[in-house]
């Protein structure tokens, strides 16, 4: 049987590669953020880590967001020379999303039961993220934006919400908008964990580890590895992860409640007119998780570089296919505006 490629992607992430220079973490205090829909975050706390030097004029920064239930720690293996962000050229800002459990999250709300946490949304997370940027580091202008699936959406509401603040932006299997298919999918996970919340003796993270290779993969991957009389074989590789039904909940509802269109009036060419960005998105024609064609419709609007890749792997091909993934980054990067 093929050997699996790790799926520790959206949580533990095991690299295929070794992960060196791990810069400390760092935190900031945001104080009281009020959201989209009126509620406060306490006392809201932002969790990061950097890379390289910042230079004199603040202009060589990228942040880079983790993905649904990822930290920055899992980012440090697409960062340095020869990968997605060279930073020996770029000041990368690697980036723990509220919700994750690192920073501010249902799972560490100091002084309120994980229930009280307030739904939050994509955009408020670059609300928070953006105050980072400007009230820490001083900065007016990003260099580039980066991130993979929900990060990938950060991109899209970055580019949307702070048109003038980014100048390179790229999203990989990322989206502008949830379709009701994509609605759909995340319900269903929330719906399930919901159920497991009340099940003692349920293994919450088996389930997580078979839904990811479910859907994560492509169908093609997984009748590769999944092959005549080896499923109990397959199963036995199936390993649990540790994740916060709460933080990852908190996470989903952001996800399924994101949609930049709608929020700008509910068309697509309006909301295109509002980029000044340079885009380049990468999307996966395999991908079971996030559609490929609400970024490419978007991006063609945009007059964005779009790069249409299918591979096996689907949705988590990024981490399968580094290399491939690497150089149209640094590519794109490197390229004058």
């Amino acid at each position: 049987m093929k050997k699996l490629v790790p799926l520790c992607v959206i949580f533990q992430l095991v690299f295929v590669f070794q992960l060196t220079g791990q810069a400390q973490l760092k935190k900031a205090n945001l104080g009281d953020i009020v959201l989209e829909n009126g509620k406060i975050i306490e006392n809201c706390h932002l969790e990061y880590r950097t890379f390289g030097t910042l230079n004199q004029d603040r202009s060589n920064v990228v942040l880079f967001p983790a993905w649904l239930g990822g930290t920055s720690e899992q980012l440090i293996g697409f960062i340095g020379k020869d990968k997605f962000v060279d930073d020996t050229k770029y000041f990368v800002v690697a980036v723990d999303p509220i919700g994750n459990g690192v920073s501010t999250s249902p799972s560490n709300y100091i002084g309120h039961a994980e229930s009280d946490f307030p739904i939050y949304t994509i955009g408020d997370m670059v609300k928070i993220e953006h105050l980072l940027l400007t009230k820490v580091f001083g900065i007016q202008q990003l260099s580039g934006v980066i991130g993979m699936s929900m990060g990938g959406h950060e991109v899209f509401e970055w580019i949307v919400s702070y048109p003038s603040f980014v100048k390179k932006a790229i999203s990989i299997v990322g989206t502008p908008r949830m379709t009701g298919y994509e609605k759909l999918y995340w319900q269903t996970q929330l719906e399930i964990m919901k159920a497991y919340q009340s099940c003692d003796s349920c293994s919450k993270g088996k389930f997580l580890s078979l839904w990811l290779f479910l859907f994560a993969y492509s169908a093609d991957y997984q009748n590769e590895i999944i092959q005549g009389n080896n499923f109990n074989q397959f199963l036995s590789q199936v390993r649990e992860v540790e994740f916060n039904i709460n933080d990852y909940s908190s996470q989903i509802r952001a996800i399924q409640s994101h949609d930049v269109i709608s929020k700008n009036g509910g068309s697509f060419e309006q909301t295109a007119s509002l980029v000044k960005a340079d885009l380049m998105i990468i999307v996966e024609m395999k991908d079971l998780i996030c559609n490929p064609n609400t970024a490419i419709e978007f991006a063609n609007l945009v007059g964005g570089q779009i790069q249409k890749l299918s591979s096996p792997c689907g949705h988590i091909s990024f981490v399968c296919e580094t290399g491939l993934y690497s150089d149209l980054v640094r590519e794109f990067f490197n390229k004058s505006n």
